[in-house]
């Protein structure tokens, strides 16, 4: 864990804040299941700590990559019942009111 060496006189909430996927509610339940304080910082930790922790990551980022297939199944499923933000997902237009006059001239010519 490079982050951490680089890191040492941080709180370890926030240095795990900069790793992918990794929120301060899941923080806090990592530190909960290690039982370590939630205000330790980095140099005080054990190295058997910081091997746990990476274990715990490594089945975290199995679950990140679930998530952002739950993203892409919901995508599918607004394009099948034909919803509007789904026929803009099939034409790869802006969805969220962006303006279509200036932007999205090369999409709109190629389709």
């Amino acid at each position: 864990m490079e982050f951490l060496e680089k890191n040492k006189n941080k709180i370890l909430k926030y240095v795990l804040k900069n790793y992918y996927g990794l929120n301060l509610s899941k923080i806090l339940l990592i530190l909960s299941k290690l039982r370590l304080n939630q205000n330790i910082i980095v140099k005080d930790l054990k190295k058997s700590d910081i091997l746990k922790i990476m274990e715990i990551l490594t089945k975290w980022n199995y679950l990140d990559f679930i998530i952002e297939n739950k993203i892409f199944f919901n995508k599918k499923h607004l394009k099948e019942i034909k919803s509007y933000r789904g026929l803009r997902h099939t034409l790869h237009y802006p969805l969220n009111g962006q303006r279509t006059r200036a932007n999205a001239k090369t999409v709109k010519f190629l389709r």
